[in-house]
């Protein structure tokens, strides 16, 4: 953080308060919205930005890329929920940086060569 220690009160986690139990992050965006302006969030689910129930594509889909910024997580996440840990370990691949369409190695883990 800028060389600034975190502070007890900067960080919102689960649990923390009654109310914050859930994996629901709403409750703790409520509390930064009572004294802050919240620019933007950034996560790696959809969980990260409503909560999956509450999602309705013609409300919230002009705020991807804007307000709502998804990074990737390819090692955590619910998009793995239906996969087994070989389909998840087959799912990554290396980036070789921009420009770059192909993975460095081949998902099955074989040899280029074959």
């Amino acid at each position: 953080m800028l060389g600034r220690p975190v502070a007890p009160g900067d960080l919102m986690l689960r649990g923390d308060r009654a109310d914050w139990a859930e994996s629901d992050k709403s409750a703790r965006r409520l509390a930064v919205a009572r004294t802050h302006r919240i620019a933007m969030l950034v996560g790696d689910d959809l969980n990260d930005f409503v909560p999956r129930a509450k999602y309705v594509e013609q409300d919230h889909a002009k705020r991807w890329g804007l307000t709502w910024v998804p990074i990737p997580n390819p090692t955590y996440g619910s998009w793995g929920d239906s996969l087994t840990l070989p389909q998840r370990y087959d799912a990554l691949k290396p980036w070789r940086g921009p420009g770059s369409a192909e993975p460095a190695v081949p998902a099955s883990g074989a040899s280029a060569a074959q």
